[in-house]
Formats: C-alpha cells, sequence, structure tokens
C-alpha cells in the first residue's frame, strides 16, 4: 500500500481538524456547530408562520420576512449558546475538563471524515479536471468510498 499526494493533503487536513476540535473541546465545537445550523433550521422553517406578526408591527411584507428570518436566527442562536453557557458550566475541573477534550477528539474524527468525504464528493463531481489518477491509490478513497454516495446518480435523480 503506497501513500500518494492526495493521502498526505488530506492526512495533513485530517490531523488538522482532530486536533483543532480537541483543543477547543467537544462542548465548544459541537454547541458552535449546533448554533449555527439549529438557529438556520430555525429560521427556515418558521420565518413564514411568524412572518404576519411581524407586518403588523412593520407594515411592508417583504421586510417584514426577513425580519422575521434575522428574529428566528438570532433568537435561536442566543439560546443555543445560552444553553452552550449550562452545559460548559458543568465541564469544570481537571478531570471533566480532560473528558471534554477527548469527546472532541472523537468529534473532530468524526468532522475530520466528513469534510474528507465532502470534499472527495465535490471532487468527484466537477468535470473539469479528471482527478482519477490524482486518487486512485488514496487510502481516504478507498475508506470513505464506501460511505459515499455515487454523486452523479444521486444529482440524476434530483433532476
Amino acid at each position: 500500500m503506497t501513500i500518494v499526494v492526495a493521502d498526505l493533503i488530506f492526512g495533513a487536513l485530517f490531523l488538522i481538524i482532530v486536533v483543532k476540535v480537541a483543543v477547543k473541546g467537544f462542548i465548544e465545537e459541537f454547541f458552535s456547530k449546533a448554533a449555527v445550523l439549529g438557529a438556520l433550521l430555525a429560521a427556515v422553517l418558521f420565518y413564514k408562520p411568524l412572518t404576519p406578526f411581524v407586518v403588523g408591527f412593520i407594515g411592508r411584507t417583504l421586510f417584514a420576512s426577513i425580519v422575521s428570518f434575522l428574529l428566528l436566527f438570532v433568537v435561536t442562536y442566543i439560546g443555543v449558546k445560552l444553553l452552550q453557557l449550562l452545559v460548559g458550566s458543568m465541564f469544570t475541573g481537571a478531570t471533566m475538563t480532560n473528558l471534554d477534550r477527548a469527546l472532541g477528539f472523537f468529534l473532530g474524527i468524526a468532522e475530520g471524515l466528513l469534510v474528507i468525504a465532502l470534499i472527495l464528493i465535490i471532487l468527484h463531481v466537477q468535470p473539469i479536471i479528471n482527478l482519477q489518477p490524482f486518487l486512485a491509490d488514496s487510502i481516504f478513497v478507498k475508506l470513505l468510498s464506501p460511505f459515499i454516495v455515487d454523486s452523479s446518480r444521486f444529482f440524476h435523480l434530483i433532476k
């Protein structure tokens, strides 16, 4: 088994992500992602039902939709960040800090593999450069290919 340039690049990226998340800790990393994704999800799902209430205060429908979206995003984001403070206060002390970092290490592994899988999907979908020789013997491609949906078939189903 030979190590190719793609493995060196993916390995370096993987190590950077794992170390970054382990140093930050599980609580900070998880809740920073959950705050943005949760706020975005809440804003997308619930801005339309909130818009009529905001129209009563503002008057203009388009502006009210934007205000509703931003209001939901900010309130949800702050709520998740407050929850992060609450949960983070439970992880004080040397033992709990070490547990937080150990859990962060495992979250970093999952996050690193997810980022590399997304990069591989993007590289597979792009039609400009043939990267098959670059990725042919990659350990990461062999490791992640069973878990990656064949994106060409997936995007064909969406059309």
